[in-house]
């Protein structure tokens, strides 16, 4: 192999340098709390927009991994956009007795974006995450993101990995832990990146970002990618998880992001 190395790059105008291990700090050295000390580990106040349309039920497993998690959500709103699952129906009137809820049902479909942003205006929390139905989210990642909010005042979202479970989420362990599943890669090109670690569906933002920057009803699709990629644009910036932090079962279609 060095030998081919040598042959390949010999007539190169530059030749053969050798490589040298960098001696500056990484990039990552420089984050650092942001907060006072004594307000480091209080983390801020949030709400949870659950987007829910024809889901084939799987809005239950959604609401119950969230009110699981080991962050307490202040606000958990669910907006149906009219779903015509019997499944979906059964469900909604379940969570009709949880005083946890807010339930926001919609007699006509308005669209992922309209329901996305009648779900924000019911937030009062300064931080708020955005799940769609049939997502999993892993008992660690709210908590997670709620934290390194508040000690980062100079970034405004929390994304994490999405990962398919091949099985089903019974793949979960016990510890919330994923034994077998797939890394959601999207069409990242769009953004100059190998790697897509936005995830499509579900991220964690803060409220007054999520309102200036909403989500475009004229968008038909990859509404959540078009507000991200604007926020992007605006100079927001990101912490990005490099965990897997939302689940979901091989069935449920999500945006093609």
């Amino acid at each position: 192999l060095g030998r081919a190395l040598v042959r390949l790059f010999a007539n190169t105008p530059a030749g053969l340098v050798p490589v040298t291990l960098p001696t500056d700090l990484p990039p990552w050295s420089g984050l650092r709390t942001q907060c006072p000390p004594d307000k480091a580990d209080m983390p801020a106040a949030f709400s949870v927009v659950v987007l829910n349309r024809d889901s084939g039920g799987a809005l239950l497993e959604t609401v119950h991994s969230i009110l699981s998690s080991s962050a307490a959500v202040d606000r958990l709103v669910v907006v149906d956009d009219a779903s015509s699952d019997p499944r979906d129906r059964a469900a909604l009137r379940q969570l009709e007795a949880d005083a946890r809820l807010r339930l926001c049902l919609l007699e006509v479909p308005v669209g992922d974006s309209m329901a996305r942003n009648i779900g924000l205006a019911e937030v009062q929390t300064p931080l708020v995450a955005f799940i769609r139905s049939g997502d999993h989210v892993l008992p660690d990642y709210l908590a997670t993101g709620v934290r390194a909010l508040s000690r980062q005042s100079g970034y405004d979202v929390v994304v994490g990995q999405t990962a398919v479970a091949l099985g089903g989420l019974a793949t979960t362990g016990a510890d919330g832990g994923v034994s077998q599943c797939r890394v959601y890669y999207g069409e990242a090109r769009l953004a100059g990146v190998y790697e897509n670690r936005l995830a499509p569906e579900t991220f964690l933002i803060r409220t007054a970002v999520a309102r200036r920057h909403a989500f475009d009803p004229v968008m038909p699709a990859l509404a959540v990618w078009e507000m991200l990629l604007r926020a992007c644009h605006d100079g927001t910036r990101f912490i990005v998880s490099s965990s897997v932090a939302i689940l979901q079962p091989a069935a449920v279609p999500c945006d093609p992001a």
